[in-house]
C-alpha cells in the first residue's frame, strides 16, 4: 500500500509492506482514495515449499517425528491452498474495484525480466525509472546481495525453479487439482 501525491519524490512516499493489507482493501481505500496497492503474487508451489521447508522440521531420532512432519504437511498445504486461492478471488474483486490504484505484480515476472517490471510497476505508481533499482538492497531467499563479486547484484533467477527440487508429487497434484484453472490463467501451468 503506497500513500503519493503528484511531484512527491521517491524519497518522500510512505508505504507499507503487509500481506494483511490484501484483506482490507476496502477500508484502506476508503481512508486513503490516492493509495496506490502492489499486490505480489507467486506460483502456489513456490509458496508451498517455502512454507513447508520453514515449518515442517523434522527430528530423525524420534519415530513420532516423521508421522508428524506428514500432517503438519498436510496442514500447510491447506493453508496455502485456501490462502492462495483466496488471493486469487481478492485479486479480481479488487482489480475491478479499484482499476486505477490496484496492480498485480507476479514475483515470476519480476525475477525473470526485473528491468520491464520494474518499469511498468513505476508508471504504475508515477515514479521515475532509475537503474539503481534493478539492485535491490536487501538480502533474503530472493535476492543476490550485492556484494557478491561471483554473481553480482540483482535478481537471483534459481530461486523460480529451486521449489521444483524440493516439492513432493503429492503436493504438486494436490494444488493443480485445486487451483489448476488459476494456475493456468496466470501461466503457472499449460
Amino acid at each position: 500500500l503506497m500513500e503519493a501525491h503528484p511531484g512527491i519524490t521517491v524519497d518522500s512516499i510512505i508505504g507499507d509492506k503487509n500481506p494483511g493489507h490484501l484483506y482490507h482493501v476496502p477500508l484502506l481505500m476508503s481512508w486513503f482514495p490516492q493509495a496506490k496497492v502492489i499486490h505480489t503474487f507467486r506460483d502456489p508451489r513456490a509458496i508451498l515449499v517455502s512454507e513447508w521447508r520453514k515449518r515442517a522440521p523434522i527430528n530423525r531420532r524420534n519415530p513420532f517425528s516423521l508421522s508428524l512432519r506428514e500432517i503438519h504437511s498436510l496442514l500447510i498445504i491447506c493453508h496455502v491452498t485456501v490462502t492462495w486461492l483466496y488471493a486469487v478471488r481478492l485479486h479480481k474483486r479488487h482489480r475491478r474495484a479499484y482499476p486505477d490504484n490496484y496492480y498485480l505484480i507476479k514475483f515470476e515476472d519480476l525475477v525473470s525480466n526485473p528491468e520491464q517490471s520494474i518499469r511498468d510497476l513505476l508508471r504504475f505508481v508515477e515514479i521515475e525509472f532509475d537503474a539503481s533499482m534493478l539492485i535491490p538492497r536487501r538480502f533474503d531467499s530472493s535476492f543476490e546481495h550485492a556484494a557478491d563479486s561471483r554473481q553480482g547484484g540483482g535478481f537471483d533467477a534459481e530461486t523460480l525453479n529451486r521449489w521444483r527440487d524440493h516439492i513432493k508429487p503429492w503436493m504438486n497434484r494436490w494444488l493443480t487439482f485445486w487451483g489448476g484453472k488459476h494456475l493456468r490463467e496466470f501461466g503457472y501451468i499449460t
